[in-house]
C-alpha cells in the first residue's frame, strides 16, 4: 500500500521545502502557543492500520474512526482517549500515537477535511481552546461553524446544487444593508472621536489652566444636562463668543 502521496508531484516537493532546513524529516508546528518538533512515521500507522498483512483486530474501524473524530471536532486528547481501547491488542510498533494522528491529518486526510479541520483549530485558538488536550468537549466554536456554513452553501451554489430564492435573496440584500450601516456607524464614530480630540485641544490652548476644574466638574457631572433647544443653543454660543472675547481682551491688557 502506497503512503498516499506522489513523490514526483508538487505537493509532495513542497512538503519536503516546508521542513525545517536543519532536519527535513522534522516536523515543525506551533500550536496551543507551544513549538513541537518531531519525526514523521515512515509508513503512515492511521492509512496502515487495516492492512491484512498487520492482522490487527479494529484496524478499519480505528483507521475511519480517526478521520470521523478529527472532523467532530475532537481534540488530540480526545482522539487518541477514544481509540486506545481499540488497541488493546495491538503490538506497540502498531499503536496509534498522537504523532501518528498529526503526521496523518496533515498528510493524508482528504483536503477538503483538512480544510475543515484547520479551520476549526484556527478558530479554537483564537477562542484560547486547546486544540491538543481539550477534554469533554469538541473544540467547535460558533465562528468555525458560520464559516463552514457559508463556504458549503457559496460551493452548492457554484454547482447548481441549490439556488436561493426571492426571500432568501431579498433577506441577503437586507442583510448587506445592515452591514453597510453598521460599517458607516462605526466610521461615523470615529469621526465623532476626532472631533473630541480637537476640542479637547482647542479648550488646552484657549483656556486659562485655572479653568480646567471647572470645565472638568461640569464633565463629570452626574445628572446628564437636558439638551437645550434652538434659541437656548443660541444663547449658550452668543454667551461662549462674550467670554472668549473678555478673556481676549484681558490677555492683551
Amino acid at each position: 500500500m502506497s503512503d498516499g502521496l506522489d513523490r514526483r508531484s508538487s505537493v509532495f516537493r513542497d512538503l519536503m521545502q516546508a521542513m525545517p532546513k536543519s532536519n527535513s524529516n522534522v516536523i515543525e508546528e506551533t500550536i496551543d502557543g507551544n513549538v513541537y518538533r518531531y519525526m514523521p512515521e515512515p509508513r503512515c500507522r492511521v492509512c496502515s492500520a487495516d492492512e491484512a498483512r498487520k492482522g490487527l483486530i479494529n484496524g478499519r474501524i480505528v483507521r475511519n474512526l480517526v478521520d470521523d473524530l478529527l472532523l467532530y471536532p475532537k481534540s488530540m486528547k480526545e482522539v487518541l482517549f477514544t481509540i486506545e481501547p481499540l488497541m488493546e491488542t495491538w503490538a506497540p510498533k502498531y499503536k496509534i500515537s498522537y504523532k501518528s494522528i498529526r503526521t496523518h491529518m496533515k498528510k493524508h486526510l482528504a483536503w477538503d477535511r483538512l480544510a475543515m479541520r484547520m479551520m476549526v483549530e484556527k478558530w479554537a485558538q483564537e477562542k484560547g481552546i486547546p486544540i491538543l488536550d481539550a477534554a469533554n468537549r469538541m473544540i467547535l466554536t460558533e465562528e468555525a461553524f458560520l464559516e463552514a456554513t457559508a463556504h458549503m452553501g457559496w460551493q452548492s451554489m457554484l454547482r447548481g446544487d441549490i439556488e436561493p430564492s426571492w426571500g432568501e435573496t431579498q433577506k441577503a440584500f437586507e442583510r448587506m444593508a445592515d452591514i453597510q450601516k453598521q460599517a458607516e456607524g462605526e466610521y461615523s464614530i470615529t469621526n465623532l472621536l476626532a472631533q473630541l480630540n480637537t476640542v479637547i485641544q482647542i479648550i488646552r490652548e484657549e483656556i486659562p489652566t485655572d479653568r480646567w476644574p471647572k470645565v472638568l466638574e461640569k464633565l463629570e457631572g452626574k445628572e446628564r444636562p437636558v439638551l437645550p433647544s434652538t434659541s437656548e443653543k443660541e444663547d449658550i454660543l452668543s454667551e461662549i463668543q462674550r467670554e472668549q472675547e473678555q478673556l481676549s481682551r484681558e490677555n492683551n491688557d
